[in-house]
Formats: C-alpha cells, sequence, structure tokens
C-alpha cells in the first residue's frame, strides 16, 4: 500500500511539474508578443480625422503622418506640384473618412497668403514603418 501512495505522489509530483514548465514556457511567449507589439504595425488606412504633421518629399510624394505617428506615403497628382512644407493640407473625402486607395479623397492644398485652394488627386496611398519613414523624412 506505501508503494501505491508513493507513486501516487510521484506521478502527480511529475505531472505538476510539466504544469509549471508549460506556465513558464507560455508566460515567456506571451512577454515576446508584448515585445513585437510595442513595435506597431501601421494601419493599412490612414484616419481623414487624424491627421497630424505633413511633410512635402518632392512635387509627387507627401509624407502624411497621424496623431498616434503613423506615417502614410501619398503619391499625387494634379495642381499639388508646387507644394512645399509651408502649404496647409486638408481632405475632401469620396464616401468614408478612410483613405485606403488612390481617389478614396482628394487632397486640399491651401497656400497661403493667396488663399488659394488647389484640389489634387491621391494616386495611391502606402502605410510605412518609421523607420521608411524617417528615411523620407531626412531627405
Amino acid at each position: 500500500m506505501n508503494i501505491r501512495k508513493a507513486l501516487g505522489f510521484s506521478v502527480a509530483g511529475l505531472a505538476a511539474g510539466i504544469l509549471t514548465v508549460t506556465l513558464v514556457s507560455t508566460t515567456q511567449a506571451g512577454e515576446d508578443d508584448r515585445g513585437a507589439r510595442s513595435e506597431r504595425a501601421t494601419p493599412r488606412c490612414l484616419d481623414g480625422r487624424n491627421v497630424g504633421r505633413t511633410h512635402v518629399i518632392d512635387q509627387n510624394t507627401l509624407l502624411v503622418y497621424d496623431r498616434f505617428d503613423n506615417p502614410y506615403k501619398l503619391d499625387v497628382g494634379g495642381p499639388c506640384r508646387s507644394m512645399n512644407d509651408m502649404s496647409v493640407f486638408g481632405f475632401e473625402f469620396n464616401g468614408s473618412n478612410q483613405i485606403c486607395d488612390a481617389h478614396d479623397a482628394m487632397l486640399l492644398r491651401y497656400e497661403p497668403p493667396s488663399n488659394m485652394v488647389s484640389r489634387c488627386l491621391i494616386n495611391g496611398i502606402e502605410p510605412l514603418t518609421r523607420e521608411e519613414a524617417a528615411e523620407l523624412d531626412k531627405g
């Protein structure tokens, strides 16, 4: 009888040991996931209600950051070819305020002191990583 009780405790101890190892392993995986989440990916669509700063890269390219510092590269066409970093930009939406694809919105450029407003096509939008945006911001 004593042998059975001892064997029962050994099996229970072994199962508890495996359970502990599994829990530690799961906890470590959870910590790795949190680390990966801290390097957030830019959402696919730019929310036009949450636009932050902008930076003109060249006559066809505008870098737009949302208020959460997610960067987007806009390919711009039309009369905005003379845009500069002193320009004020806004959007005129075609439906929702999410800019996911070309032509989801028009880019509005207000150029002081002339008070002219230009409407420009958005030919494409590309979410960028913060590293890619930092490289474009240097220029």
